[in-house]
């Protein structure tokens, strides 16, 4: 980040307003919902957060990690999945947070067109632990699986930019003691 903590323009700025060259602004997720709902069989359901004319150095101080992600609707029309590329996977800090948010992306725009959350996958192409969290990864090993939590969203919520922190509840939750992992040594 600089020195304000910003990262420049990643996720949010490629996924709600690319910078397209003719000058327009693309609301990806919005169109992506449109798509699944106008073509729910397109093999273009894809949202990129990787934009080259962003990548030099003076504009994104991270490049993006998840640089993509792809939706298809199940033959039988009941599910939406979703498949995550990663170029970078930090599996102690970064990826589990990576499967819960989209995790629940998955979920908010499964509602929004009417389809059941089908399977979430992540590819990961440079999967890795940093150095100061080895040991924290053999605890972790160690530990049971506990029981899954379940995800309760607003049934009335139709548009996925509607979603407020209250119209989500994680129900049964029972997570293992929190690892610490101090920062990131590379």
């Amino acid at each position: 980040a600089d020195v304000n903590g910003n990262l420049g323009p990643i996720y949010g700025q490629q996924w709600r307003n690319w910078q397209a060259p003719d000058g327009r602004s693309i609301d990806q997720i919005k169109g992506l919902v449109d798509e699944i709902k106008r073509a729910p069989h397109s093999k273009g359901m894809l949202v990129s957060a990787w934009n080259p004319a962003d990548l030099g150095l003076d504009k994104v101080k991270l490049r993006s990690c998840h640089p993509f992600f792809q939706c298809s609707v199940s033959p039988d029309e009941k599910y939406l999945s979703m498949k995550v590329y990663q170029r970078s996977g930090d599996f102690f800090y970064g990826v589990p947070f990576n499967i819960a948010q989209y995790a629940l992306l998955l979920s908010f725009i499964s509602q929004v067109t009417g389809y059941k959350p089908g399977r979430l996958t992540l590819s990961e192409a440079s999967a890795h632990i940093y150095v100061n969290h080895v040991e924290q990864m053999k605890l972790q090993l160690t530990r049971e699986p506990k029981a899954l939590p379940q995800l309760y969203l607003n049934p009335d919520i139709k548009d996925i930019f509607d979603f407020k922190p209250e119209d989500i509840q994680i129900m049964n939750y029972d997570p293992h003691e929190k690892i610490d992992g101090g920062q990131i040594t590379v």
